[in-house]
């Protein structure tokens, strides 16, 4: 690997320049992104289908309505939403080591990057599951689905779960807020847990040093990149529908809408975020640390190594 031939040029970039730069990687990398991606979204799609399986049946949610055709699944798409949110972080650590080998032309497989996946997958279970309430999040839902699939409890408990919900999804939201690099940290920088001789960097004194000097700039992203991710959620499914309508005569909500295609959407604009967070991530390393001087300074050595020992440095 050659720190200083890159695919993109490593320099800091400025917001509006990271969107656009984020569309042409995953033009430029594809299908091996979508790949890696489809590999890591694929059970918690598969689990979230479970999950959520019969609450967008519209005929108990709403009894009172004549046509139960008219009704838009609130339940379903908001449950759906938080459970996508949560997940993200989990299902894209296999993108996040891609694009860390892939932008330095690194020689990867599929073995290696799993390889790598499970050396950090503890850590990584441990902040999501834990920290950022990813456990919590699909227990609530478990028992909201079965609060809403049940006649007998939907007029009761319903309200409050939705509450709880409700609750969690602003909590995590908070959270990525302040910490969104934390992937990054645990995959890529492979820094320990603790370290027993309580010398060098670890991962909590790591993410603490990267997030709280930019407190201010992670702030303004986290809260633009929100409204933008509604957007282009809405913007992705209204098409669809409007497509699925021109071609099928189809224009409501059934269960093709909400069980595969608006949690299709939701994973895609997902990719595109998780591509944007990686560029932010190395403007902030840039911005911070000078990390292009130390890049190519690392490889002017690494070259300066190989000539005199006459032996290349892998």
């Amino acid at each position: 690997m050659q720190l200083d031939r890159t695919r993109i040029v490593i320099r800091k970039r400025g917001w509006l320049e990271s969107f656009d730069m984020a569309f042409s990687l995953i033009r430029v990398l594809e299908p091996r992104l979508w790949g890696y991606y489809f590999l890591g979204v694929l059970p918690f799609f598969i689990l979230n289908y479970f999950l959520l399986l019969n609450v967008g049946d519209l005929s108990i949610i709403d009894e009172s309505n004549a046509n139960r055709n008219i009704y838009f699944p609130y339940y379903h798409v908001f449950l759906m939403t938080f459970l996508v949110y949560l997940e993200m972080p989990l299902a894209s650590s296999l993108t996040v080591i891609f694009l860390g080998k892939d932008i330095f032309l690194e020689k990867h497989s599929l073995n290696g990057i799993l390889s790598e996946l499970w050396e950090g997958l503890g850590r990584l279970l441990y902040s999501h599951l834990v920290w950022r309430f990813l456990f919590l999040g699909l227990s609530i839902t478990y028992f909201l689905r079965i609060s809403i699939v049940s006649p007998e409890t939907i007029s009761n408990d319903v309200g409050t779960w939705i509450g709880w919900v409700f609750l969690f999804f602003f909590v995590a939201w908070i959270l990525r807020l302040f910490r969104p690099f934390i992937n990054e940290v645990i995959l890529l920088e492979k820094l320990p847990a603790r370290n027993q001789e309580d010398k060098g960097r670890t991962l909590a004194k790591r993410s603490s040093s990267l997030h709280n000097a930019n407190l201010g700039t992670l702030l303004l992203q986290g809260i633009y990149s929100f409204f933008l991710a509604i957007f282009l959620s809405w913007a992705l499914i209204s098409g669809l529908t409007f497509l699925r309508g021109i071609l099928f005569a189809n224009w409501y909500w059934d269960d093709l809408t909400l069980n595969f295609l608006y949690p299709g959407v939701l994973w895609v604009v997902g990719l595109y975020f998780t591509v944007w967070r990686f560029l932010c991530y190395l403007n902030i390393r840039i911005r911070d640390e000078g990390w292009e001087i130390e890049l190519l300074m690392r490889a002017e050595a690494t070259r300066l190594r190989e000539r005199r020992f006459g032996f290349k440095s892998h």
